[in-house]
This record gives structure tokens, C-alpha cells and sequence, in this order.
């Protein structure tokens, strides 16, 4: 019976080394997305997963896992909704366009929010530590559309200045995000620490 374990065992090491930072999808434009380690290398998970469910087996598997520096522990389910448990603010850009429409765009440690329809683009940098005085990254998330960086399957940024990003989520939609020269930053280093995020996924 364990040769049958092996198939869904895999699917939960995947999550497992995505959460801990290993693995990540690889877009591709020719074909579908790859599931590899964070340097493009091949990951044997398939081949572990079935060693584990062999005779004895169990601890070469998970000697090979945390050689791979996947912690088997980050495949227990979450929440069914991305978490923004521990979230702090560490950037944000006004007056950014997602998707044709205009948006405050805050930057979280965990993810990015939206806020819809922000105002005029002269005052952006105040709105902004106006709101941020009035709420925690928390709330700011759970009253807005809040995309979780652990969401995004991979990232195309056409240009740094002003910022243009198109974003693919997991279950192929897409967020393209495109700043103005007018654009406000919530700090000077807003921008690059989102690009840093992004880029890092």
C-alpha cells in the first residue's frame, strides 16, 4: 500500500518546501510552470516521498529533506485564507494603477494591500501616514484587498522607475501594477523594498 501514499505525500512536501523558502513555481511563457528549487535546480521530492513510504525508509527521507533545508513541520494545513498574522507596514506608493484602476498601494511583510479609489495624487504621501495613523497593517489588510505575496506565482517587472509590474497568481490571474512619474512614496525607500519582495519570490 505505500507505493499509493507516494503521489499525495510529494504534493505536501512541495508545500512544505515552498513555505520554507526552497521552491518556488517557475513561470515560463512556452510551456507550464515548474516547480524547482529557488536556484532553477531540480528538487528529487518525488523520489523522496517515495523512499518515505518504503520499508524502513523513513529516515533516509527525512535525512535527504532536511539536507534539502525543507521543514517537513511547514506542510500542517493553514488558514484557509492567506494570514496576516505578524504583518507590518514597510512601504507604500500612491496613486498606483492595478489593473486600470488607481490605488494607494501599501506594502506589508507579508503581502501587498490595495485601497481603491485613493484621491488626488498631490497629497499621496500624507493620505497615506494619515490612514497609517488611524489603523494597524492588520486592519488596513482585513478592510481592503489584501494579495499575499505567497499568492503570486512569479513576478515580470518591465521597469523600476516608474514602477511596472505585471503579477501572475497561482490559478493563472494576473495583476499588473503601473506607478506614475507623480506617484508619491510612503518613505524614500518604499519602492525598492517592493521590488525587493517581489523580486524575491
Amino acid at each position: 500500500m505505500g507505493p499509493l501514499f507516494a503521489e499525495p505525500l510529494e504534493t505536501l512536501l512541495r508545500l512544505a518546501a515552498l513555505r520554507s523558502g526552497v521552491a518556488r513555481w517557475w513561470h515560463s511563457w512556452s510551456g507550464p510552470a515548474r516547480f524547482r528549487g529557488v536556484r532553477c535546480d531540480e528538487l528529487p521530492l518525488g523520489k523522496i516521498a517515495t523512499l518515505a513510504v518504503s520499508p524502513d525508509g523513513l529516515r533516509a527521507a527525512l535525512a535527504e529533506l532536511s539536507a534539502l533545508g525543507v521543514d517537513i513541520r511547514r506542510a500542517a494545513p493553514a488558514d484557509t485564507a492567506p494570514s496576516t498574522f505578524g504583518s507590518a507596514v514597510v512601504g507604500g506608493l500612491a496613486n498606483v494603477r492595478v489593473d486600470g484602476a488607481e490605488h494607494d498601494l501599501f506594502v506589508l511583510t507579508t503581502g501587498i494591500v490595495l485601497v481603491a479609489n485613493p484621491g488626488k495624487s498631490d497629497n499621496g504621501r500624507q493620505r497615506m501616514r494619515d490612514l497609517l495613523g488611524t489603523t494597524t497593517a492588520v486592519s488596513l489588510a482585513e478592510r481592503n484587498r489584501f494579495v499575499a505575496f505567497e499568492e503570486i506565482e512569479s513576478v515580470r517587472i518591465g521597469k523600476r522607475i516608474p514602477l511596472d509590474a505585471e503579477l501572475v497568481l497561482y490559478g493563472g490571474a494576473t495583476l499588473r501594477l503601473r506607478e506614475r512619474w507623480s506617484s508619491d512614496e510612503l518613505d524614500d525607500d518604499s519602492r525598492k523594498h517592493l521590488i525587493a519582495l517581489l523580486e524575491n519570490i
